[in-house]
């Protein structure tokens, strides 16, 4: 799912956490801000989870570890 590149704004969605076969995520290159949402923990299949190019805060959520499936 691609949503790369358009200037969106504001937190990422939670609903994407409601998504369970969603595999690839591509956010890069907007300006989104906060933090990752916890849903994200639901996501047991994504593959690729591109957020650069943001503007988000905090540390890195421990969320994006329980992501079997994430390529580094």
């Amino acid at each position: 799912l691609g949503f790369h590149i358009n200037k969106m704004s504001g937190g990422i969605p939670e609903v994407f956490g409601s998504l369970p076969k969603l595999d690839r995520l591509e956010l890069y290159s907007n300006s989104f801000g906060g933090t990752i949402p916890t849903s994200f923990a639901q996501l047991k299949k994504m593959q690729v989870l591109a957020i650069g190019g943001n503007t988000f805060g905090g540390t890195f959520p421990s969320v994006i570890f329980s992501m079997p499936m994430l390529k580094t």
